[in-house]
């Protein structure tokens, strides 16, 4: 009931089903048999490698950077076309990593092969296969610091009726103390083990202390967020926020590359914790990535605690002074 009454005013819609067509990462599609490409994808790499390997050193050169020419010049076309930045950062990478054979024994094949792994299949198919970096319009955004505005977005959430809601930020926030954490991924081991039960277990004395509502928000998708409550048994302690695209992350300067866990993350959002006051951030704990140090329950219970302190102790202060 809590929650419900405190969400009051909020903008809420049905779910409205949004088009896919690049979603969080998006690739070019291909109605290529999986089987043959397979296949010429395996058959080029073991030609190319005998060709790179039995040549001589310099010509073996010549062929890696005349490959990487006609890369480059093809994803630039891409990206040309695409209006994303993936295609050209794919190009530099290759020419990256054939700077490196300068410096590399006499296996050319071991250096190349990294970026072969990526373009020799998107040739063979006659597409790109180039996983898109997010785009949102905009540089990356300066991490969020204390005394800003939040970034305004839209979130989703599920009411206890099994309704979604999308719900902006800027509404969210208005005229509230709020507790706003995230977490870099529902499910995940610390953020299941002991970042959202701490807050679920502190509940009570968080609001005593101060805070109108709490919220937790994930780059997760709201169905993700939603079971991930009913696993919790969240309940009406905790609201949990889907930022299923990243847009407010992103804006936050809060976003973290995670492509390299053998999980598949992706980007997701760094973890932290922080006190905001009608929308402008009052304490701010950022962690590194995912790590867990200073954004749990209890260190957010003390700031709310300083601040009602120092919040109590101002008006004796004041009546001090004038006598």
């Amino acid at each position: 009931m809590h929650l419900q009454s405190v969400l009051q005013g909020s903008s809420k819609c049905g779910y409205t089903q949004q088009s896919s067509r690049h979603g969080f990462f998006s690739t070019k599609a291909t109605t290529t048999n999986p089987l043959s490409v397979s296949n010429a994808r395996a058959s080029a790499a073991v030609q190319l490698k005998l060709v790179v390997n039995r040549a001589p050193p310099l010509l073996a050169f010549r062929i890696i950077w005349g490959l990487n020419a006609l890369t480059f010049a093809f994803h630039i076309n891409q990206a040309t076309r695409s209006n994303t930045m993936a295609a050209t950062a794919i190009a530099i990478r290759t020419f990256t990593n054939a700077a490196a054979l300068s410096r590399g024994g006499t296996n050319l094949w071991s250096t190349y092969s990294r970026s072969l792994a990526t373009l020799v299949p998107s040739h063979i198919r006659g597409v790109a296969a180039v996983r898109t970096l997010p785009t949102f319009g905009s540089r990356a955004a300066t991490t969020i610091a204390e005394g800003s505005k939040l970034p305004d977005a839209e979130l989703s959430y599920f009411d206890k009726e099994g309704n979604v809601n999308i719900v902006k930020v800027s509404d969210l926030m208005r005229a509230k103390k709020v507790v706003l954490f995230a977490v870099p991924g529902a499910f995940t081991p610390t953020c299941s083990t002991q970042h959202l039960p701490g807050f679920v277990a502190k509940a009570d004395k968080l609001r005593k202390a101060g805070a109108d509502l709490l919220a937790c928000v994930s780059v997760n998708d709201a169905f993700v967020m939603r079971a991930w409550g009913e696993n919790q048994n969240v309940g009406e302690s905790v609201l949990l926020l889907s930022d299923g695209l990243g847009k407010f992350t992103h804006a936050m300067g809060a976003s973290v590359d995670l492509s390299d866990k053998p999980v598949g993350l992706g980007v997701r959002s760094r973890r932290y914790a922080m006190l905001v006051d009608d929308g402008v951030v009052k304490t701010l704990h950022m962690e590194e990535g995912g790590a867990f140090t200073s954004s749990g329950a209890d260190d957010i219970l003390k700031a709310l605690l300083k601040r009602k302190t120092s919040a109590a102790t101002a008006p004796e202060c004041a009546n001090q002074n004038t006598t």
